[in-house]
């Protein structure tokens, strides 16, 4: 007769830590040899973004990230992007294998995010990554993938759950992508003499509702040892039959919490200035532009009941109430037509998101907006005219009103052409600049006698820009 028992409870620290830290290297182990073998040809998956070698995993049950393939010793950044907004982020450096683990350990490894609060990674989740010393960039989606339940038979184990396959960003194709069941237990199985079993499960996935449920014929040892102490995972990957670039694990069981690491997110995101008025560096809410500005973010950001969908969102300048806004069904919450007259005081925008059961979360960013040009004072240009026959260097000295991006060059005129380009230079405050010019052009030969001029273009950190012009003549 079968006997079904509960699962076991989620191990104690000790036990959890060792297994956290050995889990993933048996995950790259198997696919560096080829084990996980598609039914089908391999295809790229939906968006076929990580490149070179390179491997993201996501364990979702955990909110562990993996990165592989990456160059050693080299800073990665690492975003978890949900709607198009950043819920997660950290900058870690590869090790001497070009490996990245994200919220795995927890302070000990210093492997924690580094952003406010921890992302809860979701299907549908984008996990972007940008290795800083080439700009290079890797993207890949979190596939929909879960494990419902398992049961412990005298010889079988029976479990189920359920995969994506609406058709969106996180849908799986069984017999396409791979879909592997496994179970990671202390001891070998009798089955296969390994620690771990492991069986495809994508010809039992139901094509329209995405549910499966596989039974694993195994010993009555294997059995009760399964169930006092095993690691029951379903694995996602891209399809490749060897070195599969992308990988989603769902975890069966409640992980233990990651010591040390930020919170879990369950807060609005901040409100996102749109990327067209961000005049300044992207991203830092610096702008020049005043009237009829636009923010939008997400109403929540946990997992558990969904938040967001539906919220009521308030914006609020400088802790005065502002428009209210419904997030729609994804949980995006949008602002237009925000007046924001300049100043020099940065203004605080926060969103207040405010479920159906009236709880109240908040979220707030600081906003600069600048609309006034940057001050450039010519202190001197000269000689004029500039001889070239002797050692006379032109000198423009400047003085410049506020930090900002300085680019200069040397222009020909009647026609104008530009005979030299300066390096470009960044000030991180007002004061004095000067430039050295030796009458030479890019090649490095004298230029042609003529009238000429000198061209400071000053950006300031909102966009707002000042090209000073000032002439001068070259004679022999």
């Amino acid at each position: 007769m079968e006997q079904t028992r509960q699962w076991r409870a989620a191990p104690g620290r000790p036990d959890w830590v060792n297994r956290r830290r050995t889990r993933v290297r048996r995950f790259r182990a198997v696919a560096a040899t080829g084990a996980m073998v598609a039914v089908t040809l391999p295809t790229l998956s939906a968006d076929g973004a990580v490149g070179d070698g390179r491997t993201i995993e996501v364990f979702t049950g955990s909110d562990l990230i993996a990165l592989n393939g990456y160059p050693p010793t080299t800073k990665v950044k690492v975003e978890v992007v949900r709607q198009g907004f950043v819920v997660g982020y950290a900058t870690k450096r590869t090790d001497f294998s070009g490996t990245i683990e994200l919220n795995h350990v927890g302070a000990e490894a210093g492997d924690c995010f580094e952003s406010p609060s921890s992302p809860d990674v979701q299907p549908r989740d984008t996990i972007r990554t940008t290795i800083l010393s080439s700009g290079v960039r890797d993207t890949s989606v979190v596939r929909g993938v879960w494990i419902d339940d398992v049961e412990f038979g005298a010889t079988t184990i029976t479990v189920s759950g359920r995969v994506s396959t609406d058709g969106g960003a996180a849908s799986v194709v069984p017999g396409t992508d791979v879909l592997e069941l496994r179970i990671n237990k202390d001891t070998a199985w009798d089955v296969t003499g390994r620690k771990d079993l492991r069986e495809d499960i994508g010809a039992g996935v139901h094509p329209d509702t995405g549910a499966w449920e596989h039974v694993l014929d195994v010993s009555a040892s294997d059995s009760i040892e399964a169930e006092a102490a095993s690691e029951l995972m379903l694995e996602w990957s891209d399809g490749a039959a060897v070195n599969p670039s992308e990988l989603t694990i769902a975890e069966y069981g409640a992980p233990e919490p990651v010591e040390g690491c930020p919170p879990a997110a369950t807060d609005p995101t901040a409100p996102q200035l749109l990327p067209a008025q961000d005049s300044g560096r992207a991203g830092d809410h610096v702008t020049n532009q005043a009237t009829d500005l636009a923010f939008s973010g997400l109403a929540g950001t946990g997992a558990e009941g969904a938040p967001g969908p539906g919220n009521l969102v308030t914006l609020r300048v400088d802790g005065v109430a502002g428009p209210a806004v419904t997030a729609d069904d994804q949980g995006v919450y949008r602002f237009t037509g925000v007046n924001l007259p300049a100043r020099a005081a940065p203004y605080e925008l926060q969103v207040r998101s405010q479920d159906s059961a009236t709880i109240f979360t908040s979220a707030s960013r600081l906003v600069s907006v600048d609309t006034t040009n940057p001050s450039v004072k010519v202190r001197s240009l000269g000689p004029s005219p500039l001889h070239l026959s002797g050692s006379q260097r032109l000198r423009a000295a400047y003085r410049i009103g506020e930090g900002a991006t300085l680019q200069a060059r040397i222009e020909h005129l009647d026609p104008t052409t530009t005979v030299r380009t300066f390096a470009r230079r960044t000030k991180a405050s007002g004061g004095p600049v000067e430039y050295v010019w030796n009458g030479k052009n890019r090649a490095g030969n004298d230029v042609q006698p003529g009238r000429y001029r000198m061209v400071l273009e000053v950006t300031d950190r909102a966009g707002n820009v000042t090209l000073q012009r000032d002439a001068f003549r070259v004679t022999r």
